[in-house]
């Protein structure tokens, strides 16, 4: 199952020891999405978007259909996920920049 990423770790070492700890981080880029649906309509609130390098929960959907996400890669496929199931997919412009808001279609899930 996948983790959340963990952003303390505590460790002790000895007077003179050196400690290596791997950290799962996401990078890229973030964005302020407003998600909608092919009838112009947008996801339900509380719907989760995730992707492949993010498997397990991820950000939620909020009013109006807007995400705040973050670790996008340009070019990925995101997923909009609500009743359990994977509902629609996203995605990601290659152009896209982070500090514009960014309107993306939500493809319905065949």
């Amino acid at each position: 199952m996948w983790k959340q990423p963990v952003s303390v770790v505590e460790s002790a070492l000895t007077e003179g020891a050196i400690g290596y700890r791997k950290f799962s981080v996401l990078k890229g880029k973030r964005l302020f999405a407003i998600l909608r649906l092919a009838d112009g309509s947008q996801p339900p609130f509380g719907a989760s978007v995730t992707s492949e390098k993010r498997p397990g929960t991820g950000p939620w959907v909020a009013d109006e259909g807007l995400a705040w996400l973050s670790g996008v890669t340009p070019g990925e496929t995101l997923s909009v996920n609500w009743d359990e199931k994977i509902q629609c997919q996203v995605n990601v412009p290659e152009t896209a920049i982070s500090d514009q808001q960014l309107l993306l279609p939500c493809t319905p899930q065949k």
